[in-house]
Parts: structure tokens; sequence; C-alpha cells
């Protein structure tokens, strides 16, 4: 099962599910890499059912939009839906008649719905490959889930089953020894003798340690929680003893000392054997399940691309987390991988394993030539001891690796050396292997938030005379049901219904847009990234009258955005002449929807006028809000009353200057942050005080906190892995006083910049234990390479790779405290670690060399027949030859090590 789980981890990694387990904040990040290998068994079984679930979510709601759309959804009688509510309710009041609705649901499932998930998987993975390749991984996690259904209720029949199942994976994946041995495993089990195939099938070949249903284990399993568990001391066998006789006598006593421990531990009720409940089926695990099933699916939503959301997909296969759009040959590779496995397996059945056999059970499997979106990343160039130069896709961890062993056996290359460059050509801590920003959950910020000052369900009263209702207008245009209407006119009259009702609870409304003419603009790759899926689509003329095509495909070009917004800007104007949108004293201000995006224009009942002192160059939303609050907050001053500012968005970035700026805000006695939305499910709407949670929070955590947020990872900033917004917040929460010069984190001066920073990041990867080394990264680098063996995405990045990330969130934090400017003069982004890649701003990953350049026994050049077998570089150093080498590693290569590295896995 493990080998299984790690041809899973192989073929559906990099595509997404790496990120989806670790930025959804379930796993983290060493513990995913080790689980996406098959070294964690129970937590590998546990996290894949989790993204299964999530994934089933996604999938039923796409079901229920599919039935919607094809006028399918009367074909699912109405009893279906009133035994499914009764089977829920029963559920939850735990009444008997569950298994009588159970069974009803199923036949009702299978009798009119079943036949319609067919459907729709066909056509889905007919019209989009990335609904194809997710579909997939539902398949292959079903058989993990069969497989683990059929040990715990002792079903011969469908242990059999799921296991040649498991096949194709090893094969395609590479697995030689169970691609080798399995298919024997499984011939031999069909021809069992009668007695016992008959007690297998009565259940006996899992193991039971406790009365009840469910909960048997596989064999081995039950070895190791039962002998190796209670024999276990306090070291294993490596190094117990130097006597032969010694060894063996332990050997064969063990098993005794095991079941004296284990009788022990029962006469003094250390251990209970009468426990017939799972430990999954309690109370707190259940819960816990569930809350990090929906933390998958909130972040599956806020920030990936649904994988079974046919209209947000390109017309190849992508990553569902970064966007990127597979080559062909990759995505043939992977779409075709089950299908090329299913034919090597059977090839190999026929030609070793048959009556009259043409090849030797022992000869070399042929190694399949899987491409996986790892093969999309950046190339590595690496010269040889024989002066070539080899430059391919490897995996920066081996490159890693491989450069400690040569650490420890020459003394031209030291780890201090190795450590003091990028590994590889991307740091891999702040970005995918494919370049793309790695990205954490900037949710996680706001829920700190909200334990630290409770958020209410309503606003207390207040005047609306003195009270400012900002809204994110682009947020809202996005939330808008498109397909209630028919034309852009009905869209923006309903944009129009919608703002006439907010004059009830204040006396003026803004609405602030984000502009997308900017050129070079920082957040052009955060834009590309999430754009990118649908970059096929065109670019469309707005008027009134014109149809609204595909919504989500309009809204992924800017160009589409920008003439949208400035529809709404004229729209509104005219609309207010023969129909007043506000009411008789109040005002309405619209900023950033016009051809000149920096006018802002002020609606009353009687005129339209422009407002000359909020006209603005900045880009953003987010940061035009704030000026419009701070705006807001003059005005009262002038009337020398203190007021209520509300300002409309769910953006962390938002929340994070409010705290900063609340300060400034001397005439708003009441700032508040309205968050969520109305769905279908529940009303998540909230209003969260920042004049509360400010006098909470101390004032230099305020005050260095937008610093710490863009160090951590923000729309134009990337995270470091495993490192969320959590331990962000604890450090402010704990030390903040220590990271003061964060403050200061967008002046001029680069160097106070990048010392401060340097040691807030140097004390996001470690706390205490190393705290000589935070005021020089590389060394805490070797310091963490050495004392924990982490692995290298576990590793602060290399001072030259921090440096241009700090200049990146250097600029980002100089464009938040400008907020208050309504035309700050900024430097180019060029200066902070931006550079130009075809008319758009891509961050500069480093400076300088690599290790990897001056490394130049990592790989071999071996050729011919004998390939590997004399003077092999890889083999003198005790080193398995890779993909890199130009023997690839595969089973013609003579490297001893190569051989054991892939029995070890």
């Amino acid at each position: 099962m493990s080998c299984f789980l790690s041809s899973i981890g192989k073929l559906w990694a990099d595509g997404g599910l790496r990120d989806l387990l670790v930025d959804s904040g379930v796993y983290a990040g060493n513990t995913a890499e080790l689980m996406l290998v098959g070294k964690e068994f129970n937590r590998d079984v546990r996290g894949f059912t989790l993204v299964f679930e999530a994934l089933q979510v996604l999938f039923i709601a796409a079901f229920i939009h599919w039935c919607r759309t094809f006028d399918y959804i009367d074909q699912i009688p109405s009893a279906f839906w009133n035994a499914l509510f009764e089977f829920h309710r029963s559920i939850c009041d735990q009444t008997i008649e569950t298994s009588v609705l159970l069974t009803k649901v199923e036949e009702l499932f299978e009798d009119h719905v079943q036949p319609l998930i067919g459907k729709l998987r066909k056509w889905g993975c007919d019209a989009s490959p990335t609904f194809k390749y997710w579909d997939m991984f539902l398949v292959a996690v079903q058989i993990m889930l069969s497989n683990v259904r059929a040990e715990r209720e002792g079903d011969w029949s469908a242990h059999l089953m799921s296991s040649s199942k498991m096949l194709p994976y090893f094969f395609i994946t590479n697995r030689t020894n169970y691609s080798r041995w399995m298919p024997v495993y499984i011939l031999d089990m069909l021809e069992l003798p009668a007695e016992i195939k008959s007690a297998f099938e009565k259940g006996e070949f899992s193991i039971r340690q406790t009365s009840g249903s469910f909960n048997g284990i596989w064999s081995d399993m039950g070895t190791e929680k039962t002998i190796i568990k209670d024999s276990k001391g306090s070291g294993g066998i490596v190094g117990i003893t130097n006597q032969k006789s010694a060894l063996v006598r332990w050997t064969l006593t063990r098993h005794f000392l095991a079941s004296f421990s284990s009788a022990m531990n029962d006469r003094a009720g250390i251990t209970s054997t009468s426990n017939t409940s799972h430990e999954e089926m309690k109370q707190t695990a259940l819960k816990r399940d569930e809350e990090q099933v929906q933390a998958i699916v909130n972040h599956l939503n806020e920030t990936m691309t649904d994988p079974f959301d046919i209209e947000a997909h390109p017309p190849c296969l992508m990553n569902i987390s970064t966007g990127m759009h597979a080559t062909r040959e990759v995505q043939d590779s992977l779409l075709s991988a089950v299908n090329e496995g299913e034919k090597k397996c059977r090839n190999f059945v026929n030609s070793a394993l048959s009556v009259g056999q043409s090849v030797n059970f022992y000869s070399p499997i042929s190694k399949s030539k899987l491409k996986t979106f790892e093969h999309m990343n950046a190339k590595t160039s690496l010269k040889c001891k024989s002066g070539e130069i080899i430059t391919g896709h490897i995996n920066p961890e081996i490159v890693f690796r491989r450069a400690l062993v040569l650490a420890n056996s020459r003394d031209d290359v030291t780890i201090d050396n190795i450590l003091s460059h990028p590994v590889g050509p991307i740091p891999v801590s702040m970005f995918h292997e494919d370049g793309t920003m790695r990205k954490s959950c900037k949710s996680d910020l706001v829920k700190q938030f909200e334990n630290e000052v409770s958020p209410v369900l309503s606003l207390p009263d207040f005047d609306p005379s003195l009270t400012t209702y900002i809204r994110d207008g682009m947020a809202l245009v996005q939330c808008m049901d498109a397909k209630k209407h028919r034309t852009f006119g009905d869209l923006a009259t309903d944009y129009c219904r919608q703002l006439t009702s907010c004059f009830a609870k204040a006396h003026t409304v803004a609405d602030v847009f984000d502009r997308y003419d900017v050129k070079d603009s920082i957040k052009s790759a955060e834009r590309e990234r999430r754009t990118k899926v649908t970059a096929h689509t065109k670019v469309f003329q707005v008027i009134e009258g014109r149809n609204i095509p595909d919504w989500k495909k309009f809204l992924s070009v800017k160009e589409n955005k920008q003439a949208l917004i400035n529809f709404f800007g004229d729209f509104i104007v005219k609309f207010n002449q023969s129909n007043p949108l506000v009411p008789p004293g109040n005002l309405y201000y619209i900023a950033g929807s016009f051809g000149n995006p920096e006018i802002v224009k002020v609606v009353s009942d009687q005129e339209v006028f422009d407002c000359p002192d909020l006209y603005s160059t900045q880009e953003e939303a987010d940061t035009r809000m704030i000026l419009q609050a701070l705006h807001a907050d003059k005005r009262l001053k002038e009337l020398g009353k203190q007021g209520r500012i509300i300002i409309k968005t769910s953006d962390t970035d938002v929340i994070v200057l409010c705290i900063y700026f609340d300060k400034q805000m001397t005439n708003t006695s009441e700032l508040w942050v309205q968050m969520g939305n109305v769905s279908s499910v529940k009303d998540g709407r909230r209003f969260l005080p920042i004049h509360e949670l400010c006098s909470s929070l101390s004032e230099i955590t305020c005050r260095v906190l937008p610093g710490a947020h863009a160090l951590s990872g923000c729309n134009t900033t990337s995270s470091f892995f495993g490192n969320g917004k959590k331990l962000v917040y604890k450090i402010l929460k704990d030390a903040a006083s220590d990271f003061h010069d964060l403050d200061n984190l967008g002046d001029p001066d680069k160097d106070v910049a990048i010392s401060c920073s340097s040691r807030f990041v140097a004390r996001l990867y470690d706390q205490k234990s190393f705290a000589s080394s935070h005021h020089n990264i590389n060394k805490l680098r070797v310091k963490l390479a050495t004392s924990r063996d982490a692995s290298l995405v576990r590793l602060p990045p290399s001072e030259a790779a921090l440096r241009q990330y700090i200049l990146r969130a250097s600029f980002q934090t100089k464009v938040w405290h400008a907020s208050c400017l309504a035309k700050p003069p900024l430097p180019s982004p060029m200066e902070y670690g931006w550079r130009t890649v075809k008319d758009s701003l891509h961050p500069v990953y480093f400076e300088g060399n690599m290790s990897a350049e001056f490394l130049r026994d990592l790989v071999c050049s071996c050729k011919g027949k004998s390939q590997c077998k004399k003077s092999c570089v890889c083999a003198e150093q005790n080193l398995a030859c890779t993909d890199l080498c130009s023997c690839q590693g595969s089973e013609s290569c003579k490297n001893v090590h190569s051989y054991t590295l892939a029995e070890d896995v």
C-alpha cells in the first residue's frame, strides 16, 4: 500500500496536490514531502482521504451545476432529495432508522443519479484535460479506500480486486520490485488450496486485535503493532552488540519478551483490548476531519482553480495551484498513465509469467517514459568531470543531498560553501519548481484577528449622517451573478439597485476600483497566474445592449475588466440624471471608474462633480480605499464630529492596512471591516471592529504588521514553504519589539531593511535554538541542514535569494505606507527585485552563481554497454546515478548504488 501511495504522489504531487496539502494548513511542509513518497502511511491514508472528500464536495457542486445547465435536474426525482434529507437528519439525531434510510438512498442513487454522474464524467473528461486528470485522482484514491475497506472488513475478493488495480500504477511510476512481484502474489493467491482459500474468504487473512467490526489490519501492520512494538527498546538492531551469538539469541527470544511485555501492560491496565470503537470514529477526530476538509475546500475556492469547474479551465492540462499549462508531451503522458501502465503490466505477465514465457522473469523491466509537471521545471546546468555540460531537469532536493554527500567525503567541498549559494536555478523555499510564487492562506491571519477580537453579526446603532461606507468595486462586480442578467446594461442596473440600499446606513458611500492600465505593475505576475487558465479569451467591447459573454472568461482578461469598470462609471452618471440614485443630502464617491482612472467623481441628488483632492495614481483599490477613509476622517474633523467608517472587503491586505492607519484616523471612533458573503448554504457576513483590535494589539505590532505581512506572503510576494500566517502572528504577539525596524521597511535605506528582515525570516525558521545564527541566514541554513536533516524546501533561502525577496517586500511595504498619499512618488520596481520579461514584471530569483555550477562531480557522462561499471564519477563518490546522468539511472546502469536506491524505493 505504501508503494501505491507513493505512486499517487508521483503522478499528482506537482500538479497541485503538494500545495493543496501544505498551503491549506492541513499538513506541515516536511510531513507532506514524506507523505508523497509513501513514508507516512497513516498520514498518507488520512491526507489523501481528506483531499478526496474535499474534491467530492466540488465534484457534487459541479454535478448540480451541470444538471441545471443541461436540464438534467428534473431527471432526479424528489424522492431522492427527500430520502437524502431524512438520512442526514437521522444521522444528526442518531436515530435507529439510519441503516434503513441509507439503503433507500443507495437504491435511488444507483437508479437515478449514478447514470447522470457517468454522463458528467464522460463529458467532463472529453471537454477538459484538467477535469480528467483530477477525476483520475479520485479513481486512484478510491482504489486505496477499497483496499483499506477490504482489510478492515476481511473481504478477500475486494482485497484481490483492489490489489490488482494497483498494478498499472506500479509499472508506470517505475516501482520495479512491486511491478515484478505483485503479479506473482496475485496469481498465487488465485491458486490457493481450498482450505486456505475458504479461510481467507471468511476474513481470516486480516489481523484483528479487538472484537467488533471494520477493524481488521494488514498482516505486516499487525506484526508491527504487536511483536515489534512490544519488543522495541531504546535502540534498534544496528549497533546493539558486536557478538553474533548475542544477536542470534536476541532474535530468537524477542517475541517471547514481547509477549511478557504485552501481558504486563494488560495486567497493569496500561493497554485495553476491549475498545471496539475506531480512533477515527471518535467525536474529536470527526470534528477535526470535518474542519480540515472544509479548510481544503476553502483553499481550493480562494487561491486555486476548481479542478471540476470546466468553465475556468484552459483547453490544455493545467496545474491547479500555479496555473501553469502542461506541454502536450506532459499532458498526454499523465492522462494516459494508467492505460500505459496496464499495457506494461499485461506485456510483463504475458512474456514473463505465462506458459512458454519468452522473457526471463528476472530480466530488467523497461523503464516507463512518464512525464509529469516536474519535468517542466527550470533546467539545471551541471558540468561533468569530463568537461561536458549537461542541461536538464533535476530535482533540487537530489542536487542538495548529493552535494551533502560530497561535502562529507571531500575536503574541497564544504557544506558552508554549498549552502551559501542557491542550490538550483529556483529558490524552492519561496517558489514552485516551475518558477511561480508559493502562496500561503492569507485568511489565516484574519482568523487570528477574529480570535483576538470577536466579530459581530450586526453593527451597533450609530448616526448614519456620520457614517461612511467604502466598498471594493471590483470585488462587488465579481460577486454578482451575471447569469441572472442578459446584457451589460441589465448588470449595471442591478449594481445601481444594490448601491441605493447602502444609503440606509451611511450618509456617504464610496466605490473604489482597481486600475488595470498600469505599465510595469508588480501585480502582473499574480494576475498572470490567476488569468493564465483562460488566457485564450478575447477582448470584448462593453456596451449597454451587448449580451454578457462567459463571465469567468470575460473577467480573466484585464482589458475586459478595465472596459467594464469604465462602462459602470459612465452608466451610473447617466442613470443618475433620470433616476436619482442618491437620496437628498447624501453623497456617492466613485473612484477609478472612468476613462482617466485617476479621476474621482461625486454624485449627489442634484449634480455630479469632481473631487480633485482624491485624484490618485494609486493602482490598487486596497490602498485607494484607505485614502478614501482618511479623506472621510478629514471631513469629520472639519465638522468637529466623531464618526464611523465601514470598509467592505474580504482582502487580508486591506485589513492589515486598516490596522496600520487606524491611529491616523483621529476623528473615527469606530472603524469596521465588513467581511464575508451570503451563499445558498449560510450567511457569512460579519463585522470586525478594527478600533477594538488595535486597542488589543500593541502599538509596535500595529506598526510592523504591514512589513511582516509583506515578508510572509501577499499578492506580490511569495510565502515560505511550510511557514504560514499563524506563525507570523505568534511571533509579532510575542516579540514585535525585536523587529521594530520593520516599520521602516519601505524606507530608502535598503541595508537596514535587509538586516531586520533577515532576522525576522530567521525567526520564522528557528525560534531560539540557533539564535546566534539569526544575523546570518547562510549560517542558519547550515545549522538547520546539519542538525535537523531538513529537506531543501524546508531551509531558509540563501542570502542571495533572500536579498531579492526582501527588496520586493520592501517595495510592497513602501506602496502600502504611501496609501495616505494621492500621488505617491514611487521608485522603479526594477530597483527592488523585479525584472521585465515580455512586457511583464517577474521576480529576480537571485544574483550570482548557484551551488550546482561548481559541483562537477554530481553527475556522470558514462556511455556504452558497460556504462557506470568502471570509472563512474557517481560510483566513485558512493552516489546513485540520476535522470540527469547519461545512463539516466536505468536498469542498464551498472552503478551498484543506483540498484540500492531502487531497492529502497
